[in-house]
């Protein structure tokens, strides 16, 4: 991470103050061009099937008992559904909530937001027509003191809106003070992970999603997407009849098999055992049967199905560390006997792996709590069929300790997770795993639990940039995996296609959400060195530089959570490839500006420039703003 580098007027005190002083300069501002190139030196249907569903007696995924953060979703609870209930957690007004007697657990307590104070961006500016998104007057904290009256990635006001192969005429450099993010394209750093931004983790039991939705997720390249697996819903719990077949379940593995290589499956083994092998409604062996018979056969008619995760946030209740790595080891040695049908040559496709614990939070408490010790249990469990594959766990930049901290106080800092792979590495080699094992975080973003109805607007963009910023610091990381949380059904914010009123299916209109992780999938795999302009917590300007072939991208966004600031600055492309300076260069700008709740992202420009070994770009964002830049030589 590079040192804070931003200019003293970003600030919004400092904005205001100088608001009507620097009002004059945007006549001179406004006369200078967008680019500078230089020949620098080279160099739903069934959406109520699961309201209700395998609720685990403990609020399912709801508040940790006594805690008061909560995990996510409102269908995800485990399987069964105790007599008990549970303890919820902690709304932000302190209420609280558990899961439903006897079955059908609901979530547990919800970790409300605060509310949406000083979140609106700055200046409540809009998207114009055709790109070229006009700011009503919002602030641009760093461009030498002056402040920008469009948000179009302009530089003075050259609109970068405009759709036409013409070159800007450069008639005045910008500010010289600007803050400069350099790109250097003269030798790569590395290859991403082939994984990454190809990870969604879906909602459960939902495929009530139209035709545009899933060719708009097909379009991401999805290398995994993370199914719900439920034996509630093929087996009768008290009848004991057998529904393998279920169309429910078929028709959404059918459609996700259409959108991703690989499929990570959650199986809540424990919740049912807890309900029905405890309480004695079933027998172990009854119920091992049927996970049995569940796993052959959606391996059979599901290749593609290759992770397994067992239950989902034990740590929100109905568990200790030391009961879930008991039913853990239980669920490996079923899975062992379908791997043993595999290498027979009986089940198509790889072996499966397993992996957990599923954490609803994972930071230092959490390491050194409930991590610590079920690797201990783990450990000690003497079973010959245990295996731990891959670590799991969820992230929402929830507090540290919700009894005594604030909800959203660790919202803004997103560099937080660069610390998780040395958070593990010793609790792993105390027990001679490895410490690099991969780990899946198959959850995450910085809104849990449930959220307001309507969400503030702000808030899609505040989705949208946290996508970025820890997709960025968990690249930094080996081995790491984040899923995106997710298409349909839960919360408003937290969906990557706008809701039908009232509803939870998809009318396939995108989210900024969704177009943050389209540009993810868009940048290419080879990775080059860049700036930024972020500050200790992870806030502010980040960027992401890749290169293949003929094609050069940067990602960049300004991650504000709900502060106000927003950033001028220069990005620079350096040593370019020798073929940008042969001829002519496409340059291709797509933004999710402030004010553009829905749609594709506005194609800002699209036109030819010099060829050249250096692109400058003076750009501006608002908070939670980003855009990626393209270039093709023509």
């Amino acid at each position: 991470m590079y040192p804070d580098r931003r200019h003293p007027l970003c600030s919004s005190g400092s904005l205001n103050a100088v608001r009507v002083a620097v009002a004059a300069l945007l006549l001179v501002v406004a006369s200078s061009g967008l680019v500078s190139c230089q020949k620098e030196s080279p160099a739903g249907q069934i959406k109520d099937a699961f309201d209700s569903a395998n609720g685990n007696g403990d609020g399912g995924n709801g508040g940790n008992a006594g805690d008061g953060d909560t995990g996510d979703a409102p269908l995800d609870t485990a399987v069964g559904g105790s007599g008990s209930g549970g303890s919820g957690g902690k709304t932000g007004g302190g209420s609280e909530s558990g899961g439903d007697a006897g079955g059908g657990a609901t979530s547990g307590g919800t970790d409300v937001a605060a509310g949406p104070g000083g979140g609106t961006t700055s200046g409540g500016s809009t998207a114009g027509p055709g790109g070229g998104a006009t700011s009503g007057g919002s602030t641009a904290g760093t461009g030498g003191g002056t402040t920008s009256d469009t948000h179009g990635g302009t530089s003075g006001g050259a609109r970068a809106g405009r759709d036409s192969d013409e070159t800007d005429a450069v008639d005045e450099p910008p500010p010289p003070d600007l803050p400069v993010i350099t790109a250097n394209f003269s030798a790569p750093t590395g290859r991403f992970a082939d994984d990454f931004g190809g990870a969604l983790s879906a909602t459960p039991g939902r495929s009530g999603m139209n035709q545009t939705t899933y060719d708009k997720l097909a379009a991401l390249d999805l290398e995994y997407v993370r199914l719900w697996l439920m034996l509630n819903v093929v087996y009768n719990f008290e009848t004991k009849q057998l529904n393998l077949g279920s169309p429910i379940m078929m028709n959404y593995f059918s459609k996700y098999s259409k959108v991703a290589k690989r499929f990570l499956v959650i199986i809540s083994y424990g919740g049912g055992y807890n309900t029905l092998v405890r309480t004695g409604r079933w027998t172990e062996d009854e119920y091992n049967t049927a996970f049995y018979n569940l796993l052959m056969h959606y391996k059979r008619r599901f290749p593609k199905m290759e992770l397994i995760e067992i239950d989902n946030e034990p740590n929100t209740g109905g568990f200790t560390p030391e009961s879930y790595a008991e039913t853990y080891v239980k669920a490996c040695e079923i899975i062992a006997k379908v791997n043993a049908e595999i290498r027979a040559g009986r089940l198509p496709g790889p072996e499966l792996q397993v992996g957990g614990p599923t954490l609803y939070k994972f930071d230092p408490v959490e390491a050194n709590g409930w991590m610590r010790r079920f690797l201990d249990a783990y450990a000690a469990n003497p079973s010959p069929e245990k295996r731990l594959d891959f670590i799991t766990y969820h992230q929402y930049l929830s507090r540290e300790r919700p009894r005594t901290e604030p909800v959203e106080i660790n919202k803004a800092s997103p560099a937080r997770v660069t610390a998780e792979r040395d958070l593990l590495r010793p609790l792993l080699s105390k027990h001679g795993l490895d410490p690099d094992i991969p780990v899946h975080v198959t959850e995450g973003g910085v809104f849990g639990g449930g959220q307001p109805e309507p969400p503030p607007d702000v808030d899609f963009h505040i989705k949208a940039a946290s996508t970025l910023a820890l997709a960025y610091f968990y690249a930094q990381q080996p081995g790491f995996t984040p899923y995106y949380w997710s298409v349909d059904a839960i919360d408003t914010n937290k969906v990557m296609f706008e809701k039908v009123p009232g509803g939870y299916a998809s009318t396939g209109v995108e989210r900024p959400f969704y177009n943050a992780a389209l540009f993810l999938s868009q940048l290419p795999k080879t990775r080059y060195p860049v700036g930024d302009i972020l500050d200790p917590r992870g806030t502010g300007v980040g960027a992401m530089a890749a290169a293949e072939g003929r094609r050069v991208a940067v990602l960049v966004w300004n991650y504000q959570f709900r502060d106000t600031v927003s950033h001028r600055f220069k990005l620079r492309l350096e040593d370019l490839p020798p073929a940008f300076s042969a001829g002519s260069t496409r340059l291709k700008i797509r933004a999710e500006r402030a004010g553009h709740l829905k749609g594709p992202p506005i194609e800002e420009r699209n036109a030819v420039q010099p060829g050249s070994t250096t692109l400058d770009l003076d750009l501006t964002l608002a908070p939670n703003e980003f855009v990626l830049v393209e270039l093709t030589p023509e």
